[in-house]
This record gives C-alpha cells, sequence and structure tokens, in this order.
C-alpha cells in the first residue's frame, strides 16, 4: 500500500508541475498548433478606468489554501500581495505563490504591470525531493508579445521564447486583475493568452460556496475550453475562495484562510 501512495504522489506531482501548480497551464517546450492560433486580446478593454480604480486588496493581504487531487488533499498553497516594487527602474506589483507538498515545494516570484496586471517577471524556484532545485526566470516583453525563459538546475541550462500574436498573461495575476473590475460586464468573453495555451473565460452568475472561512456567495468565471474556473466572493473584497483546474488533472485550491495585515516597511 505504500508503494501504491508514493507511485500516486509521484505521477500526482508531474501532473501539478505541467501545470504550473496554480492554474497556469504552463508545460514549457510543450508543441501545438493551437497554441498558436491568433486571438484578439481584450482582457484590458479600459485601461484608463484600470488606473483610476482602488484595488480592493493591499500590501500584506495573504491567502492560504488547501491543495487537492479530487477530494484528496496534496498540499497548501499560500498566494500574498507584497505591494510594490522597483523592477528594474519600473514600478511593479510584487506578488508571491508558494506550494508545499510531501514530494515538492515550489515558489514563485511574480512582478506585475500595475495598470493591466500582465506579467513582466516571473522568478521560480522548484525542489523535487531527493533532486537538484531547478530555477526558472520568465522575462516578458509584451510590447513584442514574447517571453524568453530560462532554466537552469545541476545538470541543465536552457533558454527559449515563446512568441504569441497578443499580449501574454499569467493565470495567477487572472485573479487579481477579475477582483479589480466594477462593474463586472456579465456578457463579455475575455480571450486569455497563456505561454503555452489560450482560451475565453466569460462569467456564469453567483453560487453559494463553503470553504475554510464559511459558507458564502460567489461571482464564477470559467474557461473554454476547460482550463480555469475561479470563485470570487461577491463582495466588495473579491476574495479568490477557489480556483480549480477543470481538465484532466482535476486539481483545486480551495481557500483555508485569510491573513490581512500590512507588514513593516
Amino acid at each position: 500500500m505504500r508503494y501504491v501512495i508514493l507511485l500516486l504522489c509521484a505521477v500526482l506531482t508531474i501532473g501539478v508541475l505541467l501545470w504550473g501548480i496554480a492554474p497556469r497551464v504552463f508545460s514549457y517546450g510543450t508543441k501545438d498548433a493551437s497554441f498558436h492560433t491568433p486571438q484578439v486580446f481584450e482582457l484590458i478593454d479600459s485601461p484608463e478606468e484600470t488606473l483610476e480604480r482602488q484595488p480592493p486588496f493591499s500590501r500584506g493581504e495573504q491567502f492560504v489554501y488547501t491543495l487537492n487531487y479530487k477530494s484528496l488533499p496534496l498540499g497548501s498553497s499560500t498566494l500574498t500581495f507584497e505591494g510594490e516594487r522597483d523592477l528594474h527602474g519600473t514600478p511593479a506589483y510584487f506578488i508571491t505563490f508558494t506550494t508545499q507538498m510531501p514530494t515538492i515545494k515550489d515558489a514563485e516570484h511574480i512582478y506585475a504591470d500595475k495598470e493591466t496586471f500582465l506579467p513582466l517577471q516571473v522568478n521560480r524556484h522548484i525542489q523535487k525531493i531527493a533532486q537538484f532545485p531547478t530555477d526558472i526566470t520568465e522575462q516578458y516583453d509584451q510590447d513584442e508579445f514574447k517571453v524568453t525563459i530560462k532554466k537552469e538546475g545541476k545538470f541543465l541550462s536552457k533558454t527559449f521564447t515563446i512568441k504569441k500574436e497578443t499580449p501574454i498573461h499569467n493565470a495567477i495575476l487572472l485573479t487579481y486583475y477579475y477582483r479589480t473590475l466594477d462593474p463586472i460586464d456579465k456578457d463579455h468573453v475575455y480571450h486569455i493568452a497563456l505561454p503555452t495555451t489560450e482560451f475565453k473565460v466569460s462569467y456564469e452568475g453567483t453560487q453559494e460556496i463553503s470553504t475554510g472561512i464559511g459558507t458564502q456567495e460567489a461571482h464564477v468565471f470559467s474557461s473554454v475550453p476547460s482550463r480555469f474556473k475561479v470563485w470570487l466572493s461577491a463582495d466588495d473584497k473579491r476574495v479568490p475562495l477557489r480556483i480549480e483546474n477543470e481538465g484532466a488533472m482535476g486539481y483545486s485550491l480551495v481557500l483555508d484562510s485569510i491573513v490581512e495585515e500590512t507588514p513593516a516597511p
């Protein structure tokens, strides 16, 4: 029985890595003609409105999630809004996302454009059990619609570039963007381009959902094809209560607790 459990953990770890631990759909080096289908990027319809809107989150806001496969808990993830940081002379939002399971630790440092929530740079450190760590750096050029990815490990050094037809988003940052929508355009379809896949996200309505902080009403957004689904609390905070990968892996992040503290500068 012990070996069956270990084998299951290994299979699930590989699958979660391919999806970037979060609903990123980010399997490096995957080749599929559908990834390069030109689509119109409609995520930011009114940049000037985004500039004026006060985000419903502040520095130090932290969400702790239980990571599940189906109904089986695998570990925990922590999403933290770290406020504003300087990135090569440009002010950017800084967000951290960490995941811990028995077989892996994964930490991401994400720098986002303050107006569009498009990714500017992502630094990722992955430590698998009984293996050397891997470091991944993603450098985004949103003007040229491309991302340069560098992977480094004990016996690995690889750099490659992915070119798209539109600006490139990040699935973790999507939750922050949707939190700023005021009001929510319930009829609009958002065309999303991630580095290795593209999909459309639309508003499904409201649904009552239970998490570690209780039961409450939530706005629901989901994608076609099934890649991404998120429940945001139906209040001013728009807290991401649950995030799902609706694909074959079927994992979910379910909110367990919230920390809202502004750390000392």
